[in-house]
């Protein structure tokens, strides 16, 4: 992540993509994604909470941050403040003069499927599916 706030300049946009596995621990009130090899008896030490991840990507400086998180418990992002206020210098189109902070999820504070063995999860069939079908410059929304 300290790459990405020395490479991404203020007009560039991020799309950060994590499928894999997450936790809530409720007494932390506290979301965590299990990265590479993590030890998920000790999550709090190899796994990336969401207040850290969420530290780090204030750092980055991007136009607009798009997160895509498969995982279960992923919609504990959501209890965190947002990543960032409006910049009212820019004078172009008013939607794109506000930085945007982004997050689509595979569920909220549940455990989510993860599909049939070998194939990938709902939440990311249909995301490739949409993004494969999709024609358009701009993603309506």
């Amino acid at each position: 992540m300290v790459q990405l706030t020395h490479k991404i300049q203020p007009n560039d946009n991020l799309i950060l993509c994590y499928s894999g596995h997450g936790l809530l621990n409720k007494e932390e009130e506290d979301g965590y994604w299990f990265l590479n090899d993590c030890d998920q008896n000790n999550y709090s030490y190899n796994g990336i909470s969401n207040n850290e991840l969420l530290t780090k990507l204030k750092a980055v400086k991007a136009r607009h941050i798009l997160l895509l998180v498969d995982s279960c418990f992923s919609g504990s992002l959501f209890t965190e403040k947002g990543l960032a206020e409006a910049d009212t210098d820019q004078k172009s189109d008013p939607l794109e003069s506000y930085p945007s902070r982004w997050a689509l999820t595979a569920g909220r504070l549940e455990p989510v499927t993860d599909g049939f063995p070998s194939g990938h999860s709902p939440f990311s069939k249909y995301l490739i599916e949409y993004l494969e079908d999709n024609k358009k410059e701009r993603l309506p929304i």
